[in-house]
């Protein structure tokens, strides 16, 4: 059912979409510690 496929593909983009922003932001998070740390 196309349809079903869809609305499936729609669910789960948004997951895998939120998932790689939380992986960048506490990427650039971590980054920033350590420069902090380094500057400190």
């Amino acid at each position: 059912d196309f349809r079903g496929r869809t609305f499936r593909v729609c669910l789960l983009l948004p997951e895998s979409v939120s998932q790689d922003l939380k992986a960048g932001f506490f990427r650039s998070v971590s980054a920033l510690a350590s420069l902090g740390y380094s500057f400190a």
